[in-house]
């Protein structure tokens, strides 16, 4: 970003689900969300200024557990103006985003626990469900035998700052599960003031 100096970094994954045919000794769970710790770790040089989106179909259902610590003595989770350099999690007044996050989905299953941990310590939040335009939590994934939550948006802290938006889209013929469509916020620079062209006749001066 050249108006902030800031680097945004858009991590796109997929991690099979736990029951999956792909699974092997180099291939499973623990060891995908490792990679993408390690991922993570790595490409956070400078936690300020280094925003990271991580998105895709990571196939944990985590129901209605929480995705953050409580808030204790100013520790956790506070609202504020600044970006979140000097807290672990701050949510900006700007950002359409609520602490309390709502889910559709009520199941969860072995992936949960590795994507809160994995959250929790990247000091990133969950956007489904408190985000405007998805308040609800709305349902992602579409089977024969149920329908889920699986396909997340999670951005660090200072990177909610830019949050416009985030909706799913409508089932289609072509894949079970719905787009989820996250909307950012475009600063655009200031206009440079325009200048009126005409005759201009310079204004009488006086010697003293």
């Amino acid at each position: 970003d050249d108006t902030t100096g800031h680097n945004t970094y858009v991590v796109n994954c997929y991690i099979p689900p736990a029951n999956s045919a792909r699974k092997s000794a180099k291939n499973n769970p623990l060891a995908n969300f490792d990679f993408l710790q390690d991922l993570l770790n790595n490409i956070k040089d400078d936690p300020v200024h280094d925003e990271v989106v991580l998105c895709g179909d990571l196939n944990a259902r985590i129901g209605s557990a929480q995705d953050f610590k409580e808030h204790q003595e100013d520790e956790s989770f506070i609202f504020g103006d600044n970006g979140g350099a000097l807290r672990p999690l701050c949510i900006p007044d700007k950002a359409p985003i609520t602490a309390l996050r709502n889910n559709q989905d009520k199941g969860a299953n072995s992936h949960k626990k590795l994507l809160l941990d994995l959250v929790e310590s990247q000091k990133m939040l969950i956007l489904n469900g408190r985000t405007l335009g998805d308040s609800l939590g709305k349902f992602t994934c579409f089977k024969w035998n149920g329908n889920s939550v699986v396909d997340y948006f999670i951005g660090s802290s200072n990177f909610l700052h830019r949050v416009q938006s985030l909706t799913v889209g409508c089932h289609t013929l072509h894949s079970d599960h719905n787009p989820v469509i996250l909307t950012l916020r475009r600063k655009t620079p200031p206009k440079k003031p325009s200048v009126v062209k005409g005759s201009y006749q310079e204004a009488p001066r006086r010697i003293i």
